[in-house]
């Protein structure tokens, strides 16, 4: 555990230990009409409370979303109704699913075994990492899945993949949700299973709407934990050339390597980063209690937000249209621009 430094650029968040690199990887994909930045606060929490581990939360593409009248917002696949996504085409999906692959091969490239990688997400992004996660090929099969307020979506494109069938895979879901309700997250996690999945977990929590709670996040974080356990690093030292290179990349160096030329050059440069990095970690002795300040805090006011209806919807003609957590945003067709749920 210890620092984190944030890397925002176009479409993505990086947030990676401040020194000394990391060895595994946590994609965290949004709901619909969110960015990246909605979970950046958890991202920088978790990265301090773990051990070597970067978190890439990238932004979805902005598209029409037929369900919302054809309003363009970030979404990850089209939506056109207000049942289970299962039965829908999802347009786009794969496509995103090829973000998500992409983000994975590129980390891979600089070092990170596949193992060492979790997919996780919220709502749309939950069932986007479930749709993705699950059908990875043996040679590129990952640490785990992890859904929040998830779902399947697009079945009839969804082929449980044998390394899916043994992927750990947790899916935390309020039954409270007026949005994703709970019943079709015990569909997904009965489809999968029958499908042959042998370590899928429906995680309940109870009276929790579409939104997270501090309960649902350290479950979570103990899941991360338990899928990516922390292993002794290689000594610099026994490292190649290109594991040096690739080590000092991850550990954002690259612009005090350009002048390297020798091995040990390399080495030096590793080892006092690592050094660094556990000065920090040392002297910063017990940091804040996992899921306290501000996070917490911006989770209390969201909540009960979350967990109201407008008053006009009900179970035949309920209201959908983004996938925030802790804010519902709702859209009548022709009514005008979406607003807040009262």
């Amino acid at each position: 555990a210890g620092a984190a430094r944030v890397l925002r650029s176009a479409g993505r968040i990086e947030v990676a230990p401040a020194a000394g690199g990391y060895d595994s990887l946590v994609v965290f994909t949004h709901g619909l009409g969110d960015t990246a930045e909605g979970f950046s606060d958890v991202a920088e929490m978790f990265a301090r409370q773990l051990q070597g581990v970067k978190f890439v939360l990238p932004t979805a593409p902005v598209q029409p979303v037929t369900l919302n009248g054809g309003m363009r917002m970030t979404s990850w696949y089209d939506i056109t109704g207000l049942s289970d996504r299962a039965s829908e085409e999802c347009e786009g999906i794969v496509e995103s699913s090829n973000i998500l692959r992409k983000i994975m091969d590129d980390e891979h490239e600089l070092g990170v075994p596949y193992d060492r990688m979790v997919l996780a997400g919220f709502s749309q992004g939950g069932a986007l990492s479930l749709f993705t996660g699950l059908q990875q090929p043996p040679e590129k099969k990952c640490a785990g899945v992890l859904v929040l307020s998830g779902y399947l979506a697009a079945s009839k494109k969804f082929t449980l993949s044998e390394a899916g069938k043994t992927t750990p895979t947790l899916h935390c879901h309020g039954t409270a949700d007026p949005m994703v309700r709970f019943s079709w997250a015990e569909q997904t996690r009965d489809a999968i299973v029958q499908m042959g999945a042998e370590n899928y977990e429906l995680r309940p929590f109870e009276g929790l709407p579409h939104s997270v709670s501090g309960e649902e996040l350290q479950v979570a974080l103990d899941f991360i934990r338990k899928v990516l356990p922390n292993v002794p690093q290689k000594a610099a030292q026994d490292m190649s050339m290109r594991e040096l290179k690739n080590a000092i990349t991850r550990a954002g160096l690259g612009n005090k390597a350009v002048d390297l030329l020798e091995k040990k050059d390399y080495v030096d440069l590793l080892e006092k980063a690592q050094s660094e990095a556990g000065k920090k970690s040392s002297s910063s002795g017990a940091i804040e209690n996992t899921l306290s300040c501000g996070t917490l805090a911006r989770l209390r006011r969201a909540g009960p937000v979350a967990a109201r209806q407008p008053s006009h919807a009900t179970d035949d003609d309920p209201v959908f249209c983004a996938e925030l957590p802790g804010r519902i945003l709702t859209l009548r067709a022709g009514k005008g621009p979406p607003s807040k749920a009262a």
